[in-house]
């Protein structure tokens, strides 16, 4: 029984949970931000107002405090050009003086209850049974008060200023202002900025979400190519889009996803290349093996012996195979200080035991360079065992090195059969192997000298002719360490070398 594979949730959890993307964090914090900050300028714009009106009532109220006494210290009422002969006659004359504002009203009061009252009251205080309740009998203190009082019509700010002239009955100024309707135009100010507030943020959203959209729209092509990739399409790029940070992020995806492409690919091209040239072998061993005679000794002696000699040639297949895939690791090669004369004396003593020829060393580069020792040791070996395969015995066969600028070059020469110039470009691609190789020849030579010499960052130069020889030069540029070992002239054309050959 089969079942149906899950299908990817991805694209589906996204739209269904867009309030938790990145996007939607960022206009969520922009809109927070800016909302946060226009309630706080608000509530200190409104804090700030309502301190100004509330200190300008109390103003309104001392002048006119200030108006009853200075009329007070007069002592003659103007009607008659005699002193006062009672408090409600010099009330009287604070009324007829007093020019209320807006929200503002005046009356006066004594033990009998309100006197009188302005003519040209905005407001008639007088008339609130709770104001005058909250007032009380204020001559009884024989000071201003300045108040509020609290009532089921309104809030007031009020002031008493009691009056008492001789002996008579003392009598009071009651002034008092509507606070709620002085601010009530405050507070429909701030209902305006309210809506103007919620209006700016609800735009500063629309317009975050469409800046952080196209701000992102790199992070979201990034995902996507990485749903392609996982999908199996290892050839999709994410589009490089300016020169920002997002642009680095870009182009560091589109490294990673060509190092995973190239990895991969070494990986199919490593499980071919081992499926294919171990066949040939693996037939060979059970062909002899299922027409070998178990009674004839000798038939089964051979039999041994080319088995085991196909083994050993897949054995040296399968090294050479593990180390090219290796090289397509970034920790392929481990370049360290090396000192390029002691080098190619260590090559070339190895390089004597590959087969009886003649020896030398072209020239020797004096410093030091950075490389790893092991791998260049290495390429320069299968160079060497090239070169002993195509020559004859009696012919030369030489190792150099020299600077070229901060580059050194690395070569190996022969004196053979050569290789013809159509042949050039192929020689280094795998299981290709020159006219004249030996039947053991797996092809993949010069192939892990190209991928060494890669690895360091360099290439790998042939130049050969038939009946000519060969010369295969490795070129490893920004190698040079300065030491001041040599002059700047040495470093770059190297010393000649000794002969050093062996017969």
């Amino acid at each position: 029984m089969t079942t149906a594979p899950d299908a990817d949730p991805e694209p589906g959890t996204a739209r269904r949970r867009w309030w938790g993307s990145l996007r939607a964090r960022i206009v969520l914090a922009t809109t927070g931000l800016t909302a946060l900050a226009l309630i706080c300028a608000g509530a200190v714009l409104y804090l700030l107002e309502r301190e100004r009106l509330e200190t300008q009532i109390d103003d309104s109220l001392e002048r006119t405090v200030a108006e009853v006494r200075a009329l007070a210290e007069t002592e003659i009422d103007p009607r008659t050009q005699a002193p006062y002969a009672s408090a409600q006659d010099l009330l009287y004359q604070a009324l007829q003086r007093f020019v209320p504002s807006a929200n503002e009203g005046a009356f006066t009061i004594d033990s009998t209850g309100v006197l009188q009252y302005a003519e040209l009251n905005a407001l008639t205080p007088q008339e609130d049974i709770g104001l005058i309740d909250a007032i009380g009998e204020p001559w009884e203190s024989g000071r201003v008060v300045l108040a509020s009082a609290h009532t089921p019509v309104t809030t007031y700010r009020y002031v008493t200023v009691p009056i008492q002239v001789g002996t008579g009955p003392p009598a009071a100024l009651v002034v008092a202002f509507d606070a709620q309707a002085e601010l009530r135009s405050l507070t429909t100010t701030l209902r305006i900025y309210g809506a103007v507030a919620l209006a700016a943020i609800l735009l500063i959203a629309a317009v975050s979400w469409t800046i952080a959209g196209r701000i992102l729209r790199p992070v979201a092509l990034v995902s996507r190519t990485a749903r392609e990739v996982s999908s199996g399409d290892l050839t999709r790029r994410v589009p490089v889009v300016g020169s920002d940070d997002l642009a680095d992020l870009t182009r560091t995806v589109n490294a990673m996803l060509a190092r995973l492409e190239g990895t991969l690919e070494a990986q199919r091209r490593f499980m071919y290349d081992v499926g294919h040239e171990l066949r040939t072998p693996l037939t060979v061993v059970r062909g002899h093996l299922e027409l070998m005679d178990a009674g004839d000794v000798a038939d089964a002696t051979a039999t041994r012996e080319l088995a085991l000699d196909e083994l050993d040639r897949m054995n040296r297949l399968v090294d050479d195979l593990a180390t090219i895939a290796r090289a397509e690791r970034p920790d392929f090669v481990r370049a360290q200080p090396t000192d390029v004369a002691e080098l190619l004396d260590t090559v070339l003593a190895k390089a004597r035991g590959l087969g009886p020829r003649r020896w030398r060393l072209d020239a020797l580069a004096e410093g030091t360079a950075l490389l790893d020792r092991e791998r260049v040791t290495q390429a320069l070996l299968q160079l060497a065992s090239n070169a002993v395969r195509y020559s004859a015995p009696d012919t030369h066969v030489a190792i150099g090195s020299a600077w070229e600028g901060a580059a050194l070059r690395l070569w190996v020469r022969d004196e053979g059969i050569g290789i013809p110039p159509q042949e050039h470009d192929r020689v280094f691609d795998r299981f290709v192997s020159g006219r004249g190789a030996p039947a053991d020849s797996t092809g993949l030579g010069l192939a892990i000298v190209a991928s060494i010499a890669s690895g360091h960052g360099g290439d790998v130069h042939l130049d050969s002719a038939p009946g000519l020889g060969t010369r295969v030069t490795i070129t490893l540029p920004s190698a040079a360490i300065v030491d001041g070992a040599g002059s700047s002239g040495d470093r770059a054309a190297g010393r000649a070398a000794p002969t050093q050959e062996e017969e």
